[in-house]
């Protein structure tokens, strides 16, 4: 009947709806310079160089760098007791305070609720030069962390498939996501946001503004939900990403390996140290101390 209208809880992450690149990324966005293509100075191509620990420059040595990098060589040796086959090979990191800083002018989940995925990709790239933090001359372009940066095509050089897991609604987490690394939707995992479509107006389909989140142990079911298996790599940084890392530390087919990262260095934000800190030793997690493990923190987009 015309004029009714039906509202849908539903993901706009549903790949069915998607075209999507066989390598899951789009052209926009992913200011990183991995791309894999062409020589370095030693004659290996891009893709031999990110593949190979030496790559994450922006790491101290030792501490969590040491575990992960352990962990992903057992991951890809197949005579390794922790070899995991590439279709396994499921990453899942949060977005605020695990890949961008939080904690300056965030751009707000619920001033996003109402905009589709593309308009909220037009969004980021509008508000790109702007400040984040004008006391540190920071801008939005330039929130993510260089580590986390390296960490992202380290880990997909070697066959991970990594999805983003965010709290935010569906078309910020995708915004983030497409901006600094290139994902498409199909690789962001969202809160579910509330979809009316009009029947009386070529069923167009708009967000109403309600949505359900995606924390806590909402985050593991929508991962599998979406993923259809356990992630053996996860990243956090908050008490909303512990359940996420536990069952990926829980995988039983394959134990994985859950990071939190820890803002305690002024040249950043701090806080949450010892609450993430518990949570850490409690489970065991990769505790990634900024203040001990990025060398450098922020990386510099290309102009």
């Amino acid at each position: 009947m015309r004029g009714i209208k039906k509202v849908l809880m539903i993901c706009f992450a549903l790949s069915a709806c998607l075209t999507l690149s066989a390598c899951g990324k789009t052209e926009q966005g992913k200011i990183s310079a991995s791309h894999f293509q062409g020589g370095t100075s030693e004659g290996k191509t891009k893709a031999e160089e990110t593949k190979d620990a030496s790559f994450l420059k922006s790491w101290k040595e030792g501490g969590a760098k040491e575990r992960i990098v352990k962990f992903v060589e057992d991951a890809t040796d197949e005579d390794s007791v922790g070899y995991i086959p590439p279709e396994d090979r499921i990453a899942v990191t949060d977005i605020d305070g695990t890949l961008i800083a939080e904690k300056g002018n965030k751009v707000e989940n619920k001033s996003m609720v109402k905009m589709m995925p593309e308009e909220a990709r037009t969004y980021i790239l509008d508000i790109r030069d702007k400040y984040f933090d004008e006391e540190k001359g920071l801008r939005y372009g330039e929130i993510l962390y260089q580590p986390m940066e390296e960490m992202y095509d380290y880990l997909e050089a070697n066959g991970f498939e990594i999805f983003f897991v965010s709290g935010n609604c569906n078309a910020l987490t995708y915004a983030w996501a497409n901006y600094y690394f290139g994902a498409d939707y199909a690789h962001c995992i969202g809160s579910n946001v509330e979809l009316e479509i009009d029947d009386s107006r070529d069923f167009r389909m708009e967000p109403t503004g309600e949505y359900e989140g995606c924390w806590k142990e909402k985050k593991c079911y929508r991962i599998y939900n979406q993923v259809g298996k356990c992630p053996v790599l996860a990243f956090g940084n908050s008490d909303g990403d512990v359940q996420m890392l536990q069952w990926t530390q829980a995988n039983p087919e394959h134990p994985g390996l859950g990071v939190m990262i820890v803002h305690d260095d002024r040249r950043e934000y701090v806080y949450a140290v010892d609450a993430i800190s518990r949570f850490c030793e409690k489970n065991q997690f990769v505790k990634a101390e900024i203040s001990k493990n990025f060398k450098d923190i922020f990386i510099e987009r290309e102009k």
